[in-house]
């Protein structure tokens, strides 16, 4: 905030900070949870009918990660959808940020699965992900037009 700033300025951006976009929340909470059970699935699948194991857990948030980001394209941000048709840079940012959020997913993962059963490991880690993807999709992946 600039100390030129009028009070009524101040005042403005703090109002503007607060609004918070409950719609687009809840549309990013039912992607996450759609997405989130169908990832519970697949792992419970791995883990207990294929030689993946545990590891199946990785294999289970990329492939949750796809379905995420057409649910998200259309639902989430389907406001800030461009004209142009398919978004391939959009989802090669989107994959970027799935890359880097395994990667976080997955160690977390690893350190609950020694306390919890494997299920609610996966849950949390997906949990603690979320807030992470919600703010750089916001802000990077799908932006707002202005």
């Amino acid at each position: 905030m600039a100390l030129n700033q009028s009070v009524s300025e101040r005042g403005a951006d703090r109002w503007h900070f607060r609004r918070i976009p409950w719609q687009r929340l809840t549309r990013f909470a039912l992607v996450g949870i759609a997405c989130g059970g169908f990832q519970l699935v697949l792992l419970a699948v791995f883990v207990e009918a294929t030689p993946l194991g545990r590891s199946g857990n990785l294999v289970a948030f990329v492939l949750s990660a796809q379905m995420n980001y057409v649910l998200s394209e259309r639902l989430t941000w389907s406001d800030r959808r461009g004209s142009h048709g398919f978004g391939w840079r959009r989802l090669a940012g989107f994959n970027a940020l799935i890359i880097a959020a395994a990667g976080i997913n997955q160690v977390l993962f690893i350190a609950v699965d020694m306390l919890a059963p494997y299920l609610a490991a996966s849950a949390l880690a997906l949990i603690a992900t979320s807030v992470l993807k919600y703010a750089i999709a916001d802000r990077r992946v799908f932006p707002a037009r202005v």
